[in-house]
């Protein structure tokens, strides 16, 4: 994992996940994230739909951050095998 950390955690259109997936509908997703130091591994903004799985291992900030959404997830496992600062 990246240590080294962006002291503004967002970028220029101030979105602030490694993964941002805004205003859209899903259907049957299958989301995996590992290793990352943004301050979401990964944002969903407005969405709507269903997510078949989400598996996200070590996140240094929130690992997932679902704001103004409709979303069925079937599976989420969200794990933290190693930090070191």
């Amino acid at each position: 994992m990246n240590n080294e950390i962006n002291p503004n955690r967002q970028d220029n259109n101030s979105l602030t996940g490694c993964l941002t997936i805004y205003n859209i509908n899903i259907t049957e997703m299958n989301i995996f994230s590992n290793n990352n130091n943004c301050e979401d591994a990964i944002n969903l903004l407005n969405v709507t739909g269903s997510l078949n799985q989400v598996e996200i291992t070590n996140s240094y900030f929130d690992a997932l951050d679902i704001d103004f959404s409709t979303l069925e997830i079937d599976f989420i496992n969200i794990r933290i095998l190693e930090m070191t600062v």
